[in-house]
């Protein structure tokens, strides 16, 4: 009997304009059932039961998708799943994004391998016992965060510059959101502002928005810039007349 997300890789196949890669080095587990994947044009959505999507299932997915082979070792991945209930809904373009931040969630790390046969390799952050694998340093200025990240990943860094609070305090806030293992936050305090390293780019994007709610001018200041609008209102009026 078929299953549902075999069927759906088999559409997936059928629908791609592209030759199915070969398979990846680590023969993935049986699919659990359940699990559905589904591709809508550029639209892409997974969609996850109670018990969770096995992550090689997810891998092999991805795969069929992209085109690119997927390897990894199978004792990184055992039995985890991605555990949740509702949609993930996604583009094609976004999709290597999405997966990252999934796999982050694991303690694995993607990276894209060089060559005439490019693969994405599916690697563990844990460093306990062995060397701590490379990581990509990628500078992202704080005003392009909301753009698709480069397709091989790495660390992402970006700054933010303060205006209306403290970026000592600031960075106390929010170093509780941060893996000290390979992210950090630090502050500058000679132009008040922080420095933000992250693997997840949903995560910067996150405090992001929280400093554009929290750097605002203080109840005081809010008054007396009200007031120097209004003169200003006036005394272009008079200006007029």
């Amino acid at each position: 009997m078929t299953t549902p997300l075999l069927g759906s890789l088999a559409a997936l196949a059928l629908a791609l304009p592209l030759s199915l890669p070969a398979a990846p080095t680590t023969p993935p587990a049986g699919p659990p059932a359940g699990e559905i994947i589904f591709v809508d044009g550029d639209q892409i959505t997974i969609r996850l039961e109670s018990d969770g999507l096995m992550l090689v299932d997810l891998l092999t997915a991805t795969e069929a998708l992209t085109g690119r082979p997927v390897t990894y070792v199978a004792e990184e991945l055992s039995d985890r799943r991605v555990v949740g209930v509702g949609d993930i809904i996604t583009s094609r373009s976004a999709l290597r994004s999405v997966i990252d931040e999934l796999l982050l969630e694991h303690g694995l790390l993607t990276y894209d391998t060089e060559g005439p046969s490019p693969r994405m390799r599916v690697v563990s952050l844990n460093v306990h016992g062995r060397s701590r694998p490379y990581v990509r340093q990628v500078i992202v200025a704080s005003e392009r965060l909301e753009e698709s990240p480069p397709a091989n990943g790495g660390l992402y860094s970006t700054s933010f510059s303060l205006h209306h609070i403290d970026a000592r305090s600031t960075m106390a806030t929010f170093n509780p959101m941060f893996d000290s293992t390979f992210e950090s936050i630090r502050n500058v305090e000679s132009c008040n502002a922080l420095i933000v390293s992250s693997m997840s780019m949903t995560k910067l994007r996150a405090v992001a928005e929280l400093i554009a709610q929290v750097d605002v001018p203080s109840g005081e200041a809010r008054a007396l810039e009200q007031r120097v609008k209004a003169l200003e209102a006036q005394l272009e009026t008079l200006h007029k007349k």
